[in-house]
């Protein structure tokens, strides 16, 4: 081998003068004419694609609990693109969920520094009806955000939340009462009952800003929409 580069060289040595010098500005000429420009936009392009993919796959509302529960059985949540997640933050978090809003969590059971989805479980997070999404977590691409509501903010918004989940379980047992009444002049005192109270409800969700939650008022709903 030693040779054959020994051998090369004393060829390219031995060459004239003026070979070696077309040579080199054929090279240079060359050099000159590569569309370098061209090469990094398409390279910055394709960057900013695979970015713009992830972005997607990060907002993708698809990544939701399933009956309150996470990772249940054939639900979208269980195929990320990820082993890492960061949890969104909601206005009006329960006490379990707040500590973990905007944090990174480990979803396997792997050795680090960030805590992991058995032991954010286990503190409570994800419990049966919370409304928290995870989003997938790629580490250099993923921009975590600041936690944009205070403390008393979130209190005050969970403890609405709570006044309306009573308003509907009202509206739905007046609801049932309605259904099942064969007395027809009962019936009417529940129908006067349900407007008024839909009055007070109504204007309880203007005052704070809340939507009105129609299913929620369904008597056959099921516990778990309930508090969803």
């Amino acid at each position: 081998m030693n040779t054959i580069i020994s051998y090369s060289s004393n060829e390219i040595t031995n060459l004239p003068w003026w070979v070696i010098l077309v040579i080199i500005i054929f090279v240079l000429l060359l050099l000159a004419f590569i569309p370098w420009n061209k090469i990094s936009k398409k390279s910055q392009t394709k960057q900013v694609a695979v970015e713009k993919v992830l972005d997607e796959k990060i907002k993708n509302e698809n990544n939701t609990p399933y009956m309150g529960m996470y990772n249940w059985f054939g639900k979208k949540q269980s195929l990320r693109l990820s082993k890492v997640v960061y949890v969104k933050e909601e206005e009006d978090s329960c006490e379990l969920c707040r500590p973990w809003e905007n944090t990174v969590i480990i979803i396997a059971d792997e050795h680090s520094q960030a805590p992991t989805m058995r032991e954010a479980i286990a503190a409570g997070y994800h419990h049966v009806g919370c409304k928290h999404i995870d989003l997938d977590y790629f580490e250099g691409v993923t921009k975590i955000p600041e936690n944009k509501f205070s403390l008393d903010h979130k209190e005050k918004r969970f403890s609405l939340r709570l006044e309306q989940y009573k308003f509907e379980q009202d509206l739905r047992d007046l609801n049932y009462q309605i259904e099942r009444e064969i007395d027809l002049k009962k019936q009417s005192l529940h129908k006067d009952n349900l407007k008024k109270l839909t009055e007070r409800y109504l204007d309880f969700l203007s005052q704070n800003q809340l939507k009105r939650n129609f299913g929620r008022e369904d008597p056959l709903v099921d516990d778990i929409s309930r508090f969803s």
